[in-house]
């Protein structure tokens, strides 16, 4: 075995080590003050539903999904670590994975004394979302998936597929650098938002993008993370797949391979690329009402 190849089987072991004791160890997690707790904005009232939003905004990147949704739930848009440190510009602690944020959404949801959510996961949140649903699969009601980064669900990491290949490449590259508004042109480009000679600093988001830029520092980390896809197989929670019918290629194969490997799951296309719930708010919560009422008993 190369080199490469020993240090993501150990880093998978280790990892998969870690959900599992953090599965074992839920109430001692939510009370230890070692791990930290996400800020949490609150809206509405009901059932819980848990937002986790991307890389880059975090839980400023829904538009008017909360708005829309806390017509009839309480809405919990959890702000990622990584994004709460980059606008602090806070350094990253040296042993940050997304199994931190997973830790912190825990401690988020038993501080608020939510026992079980709907969860709602965009990109960066997306493997958030996934990874606590594997280690605390009593804590979740329905996941839903909108594009997540987990390229270990693709053959040899993704690194076969040239998409998926290049955005590692990309997001590893900012592990310890200054992150400048070539950094956001890119990430945008890489995400299909530079297709036919349109450029991201056109869009009415970018001022947004580059306020937000240091939240970027951390997102190699989704590209350090290997786990089993097999594990998938096991999840007994009823999961909808979003994708953006304008995204790229290698965000349809992961969302195909998480429709392949989850038990209970179905697929959702929406108008639009990467931040499609964004792009179509009402659309996206109909739709997800939709799923909600075909998968939970009343």
């Amino acid at each position: 075995m190369d080199t490469v190849g020993l240090r993501r089987r150990l880093l998978m072991q280790s990892l998969v080590c870690c959900a599992l004791v953090m599965g074992a160890s839920a109430v001692a997690a939510a009370q230890s003050p070692s791990i930290p707790r996400g800020q949490a904005r609150v809206l509405g009232a009901g059932d819980p539903v848990v937002l986790l939003g991307g890389g880059l905004l975090g839980a400023d990147g829904w538009g008017g999904v909360p708005g829309v949704l806390a017509n009839a739930h309480r809405v919990i848009n959890v702000q990622s670590l990584a994004v709460q440190r980059g606008l602090e510009n806070q350094p990253m602690p040296r042993d940050y994975t997304i199994a931190t944020e997973v830790a912190a959404l825990l401690r988020t949801l038993d501080t608020l004394g939510v026992e079980r959510a709907d969860v709602i996961g965009m990109s960066h949140g997306g493997v958030t979302a996934l990874l606590f649903a594997l280690a605390h699969p009593q804590r979740v009601r329905t996941l839903t998936l909108i594009e997540p980064p987990a390229f270990w669900l693709l053959p040899n990491h993704g690194n076969d597929d040239p998409g998926a290949r290049e955005m590692q490449r990309f997001l590893g590259s900012l592990r310890d650098t200054t992150i400048t508004e070539a950094h956001v042109e890119r990430l945008r480009c890489l995400l299909g938002d530079c297709a036919d000679g349109r450029s991201p600093r056109q869009a009415p988001q970018w001022d947004q993008w580059v306020k937000y830029r240091n939240s970027l520092r951390a997102l190699h980390t989704v590209g350090d993370y290997d786990d089993d896809p097999a594990r998938l197989r096991n999840l007994p929670v009823p999961t909808l797949v979003v994708h953006g019918s304008a995204t790229v290629p290698f965000h349809r194969a992961i969302n195909a391979a998480l429709l392949q490997r989850l038990p209970h799951a179905e697929a959702l296309e929406l108008p639009g690329g990467h931040n499609s719930p964004a792009a179509s708010p009402e659309y996206f919560a109909g739709a997800w009402e939709k799923f909600q009422q075909r998968v939970t008993p009343r």
